[in-house]
C-alpha cells in the first residue's frame, strides 16, 4: 500500500472517486474497502460522492479523532497545505464541485493523483476550502473490521 520507488501509487482499489480515496489513505486501505465503509454509514448503493458528515462518522467509528478547522475555510489550498498537520479538507474546484482531499506539511493528496505532491505544484491547488478537519488520531481498522465491511449486508436497489 505504501509509495513504491518507482514513484507508484500510494493507494489501490478499483474505486476512483475522492472520498474513498482519501479514506483508504488514511485507514491504510484499498478504496474499494473504503467506499463499502461509507455505504456502511450513508446507505447509498454505489459511492460516487460522499457527504463530508459520513466521511466523518467513518473516521470515527474506526477509532479517529478529528476537530473542525474554521480558519481555513475560504482559504486556497496552496496557502493553507504550508506546515499544516494532518488535514480532511473539502474543496470547491473552478466547476463547482466539492473534492475531498488530504494536506499535509505543504502537500495535498486526491484521487486525481493517487499520491502526496507539494501544494504549490498541485492540479486543483487553487481550489477554496470549504471544510476542514484537522486529524489529531489517525482512525485504524482492524482485521476484524475489515472482515466485517468485506461481509456486511448493503442495500441493494433493483
Amino acid at each position: 500500500m505504501e509509495k513504491t520507488e518507482s514513484g507508484g501509487s500510494v493507494i489501490e482499489g478499483k474505486n476512483s472517486f475522492c472520498g474513498p480515496a482519501a479514506l483508504a489513505l488514511l485507514l491504510k486501505t484499498d478504496t474499494d474497502i473504503a467506499a463499502k465503509a461509507i455505504r456502511m454509514v450513508s446507505k447509498q448503493y454505489a459511492v460516487k460522492g460522499a457527504y463530508t458528515s459520513h466521511v466523518l462518522k467513518v473516521i470515527r467509528k474506526y477509532r479517529g479523532v478529528c476537530v473542525k478547522n474554521k480558519e481555513l475555510k475560504g482559504m486556497p489550498q496552496w496557502k493553507a497545505a504550508k506546515g499544516s498537520p494532518l488535514t480532511l479538507i473539502t474543496t470547491e474546484l473552478n466547476c463547482g464541485e466539492w473534492h475531498f482531499m488530504l494536506m499535509h506539511r505543504g502537500k495535498l493528496f486526491d484521487n486525481h493523483t493517487k499520491e502526496w505532491v507539494k501544494a504549490t505544484e498541485h492540479p486543483n491547488r487553487n481550489g477554496r476550502i470549504v471544510e476542514a478537519h484537522v486529524i489529531h488520531t489517525k482512525p485504524r481498522l482492524l482485521k476484524s473490521d475489515v472482515e466485517k465491511i468485506i461481509h456486511a449486508w448493503l442495500p441493494r436497489y433493483y
